[in-house]
């Protein structure tokens, strides 16, 4: 990525141009007197320090000085397996990954989907918590969904989800302590973005011995919903370059998984920072991830030639169209490149939030991590924070 191109930080940006005169970009760490256990995570409640990039610690510069953490948030301080980012270790009774859950089920993905067709998909859900297990033979479960469009990123409105019926599941194990549900989600609209959730119950059945009858059913609650969503797709029958876009989003869904478990991002167990995108350890990855994940899905792209924003306004070419109102960005469909901030930052479009002028983006690279999350396109200042946007078309697929 060109030095000309620098990052702030605290505010999530990956790129921005800078002026002269602009006070210089900073990076936020932890002294490690903070991370008791030394787990890379400073405790709950910690005060960081403000580093100057290019002045303190150089050009570009993703990990912390000596002595130093890049991330806090650790719920138990003293425990070097438990902090944010962790893999939940099941039945073992503990918030693992300090998400104020214990022993919460874990959503599987796969780059290829779980039988995603027009009108349905399918739920893969590694059971945690013990008394799941303990229960089924009379296991039940229900799922809740919405299309992406119809909700926003922390929503509280349940009557905006609808929520099957409480179906009988067979819990299956891969090893020793791996233990599956599988579940089918069906009566979807084709070409839509979904989350869903899965909560599980004991179904108790009353019988009048008398009459030999059942009287009644009872379903009790083992597990909630709770606060964790499993993201993906209906398969469309109208868009255009569809099943490339497939490809591009589910590849996605995928890495903001490998980044809920800790495998990438800042303090990445596989792939630390951006690596995993062919950035540099120290280097801002935000349009390397995009580009990572358009050569999964569009052929003869070399996501090492795009290292920043420039290269992705040339691949797009016509494609790329600049805004100036939430107007604008009515031609945007899941998949296509945003740019930001000035052409700042880079992020993939999906759909819009029920918000008015919101949408629901796929991020590399905020604060160092995968994560999915609403954009609007004024901040609270009013400034406009979305620049433009590259279209995937049948050209970008056949190549130019």
């Amino acid at each position: 990525m060109k030095i000309i191109f620098v990052i702030l930080l605290s505010f999530g940006f990956c790129q921005s141009l800078m002026a002269t005169d602009d006070p210089p970009p900073t990076i936020k760490c932890f002294s490690v007197d903070q991370d008791t256990d030394r787990d890379g995570y400073a405790r709950v409640g910690a005060v960081s320090e403000v580093f100057e990039v290019g002045v303190d610690k150089g050009a570009e510069k993703l990990t912390c000085p000596a002595e130093y953490v890049p991330a806090a948030g650790d719920c138990n301080d003293h425990n070097a397996t438990i902090h944010p980012y962790r893999v939940e270790v099941p039945f073992n009774g503990k918030d693992d990954n300090c998400n104020g859950e214990r022993d919460e089920s874990t959503y599987l993905y796969s780059s290829r989907g779980f039988e995603n067709t027009d009108r349905s998909f399918k739920i893969k859900v590694k059971i945690n918590n013990f008394w799941v297990i303990l229960n089924q033979n009379y296991l039940y479960a229900k799922v809740r969904y919405v299309k992406l469009r119809d909700t926003i990123l922390d929503e509280t409105e349940s009557s905006v989800y609808s929520e099957g019926s409480w179906t009988k599941v067979r819990v299956y194990r891969k090893s020793r302590y791996d233990y599956r549900v599988d579940l089918k989600v069906l009566g979807l609209e084709s070409g839509e973005l979904y989350r869903a959730q899965v909560k599980f119950a004991r179904k108790v059945t009353y019988v009048n011995p008398q009459y030999d009858r059942i009287t009644r059913e009872v379903y009790t609650p083992i597990t909630d919903f709770g606060e964790t969503y499993y993201y993906t797709l209906t398969k469309s029958n109208s868009l255009k370059s569809s099943s490339e876009r497939e490809k591009i989003l589910l590849h996605g869904f995928t890495e903001y998984s490998y980044q809920e478990k800790g495998y990438i991002g800042q303090n990445g167990k596989l792939y630390l920072n951006g690596t995993r995108y062919y950035a540099d350890k120290d280097e801002y990855w935000c349009t390397e991830f995009y580009a990572w994940l358009l050569d999964k899905g569009l052929p003869g792209v070399d996501a090492r030639a795009i290292t920043w924003i420039p290269n992705l306004v040339d691949f797009f070419g016509e494609n790329y169209h600049e805004v100036s109102s939430p107007a604008d960005l009515d031609g945007a469909k899941y998949g296509d490149f945003i740019s930001m901030y000035g052409a700042g930052h880079t992020t993939m479009f999906l759909v819009p939030t029920r918000r008015p002028n919101e949408y629901w983006m796929l991020e590399g690279n905020n604060g160092n991590r995968v994560k999915i999350t609403n954009v609007p396109f004024y901040d609270s200042q009013g400034d406009q924070r979305i620049d433009g946007y590259g279209h995937i078309t049948k050209k970008e697929v056949l190549g130019k």
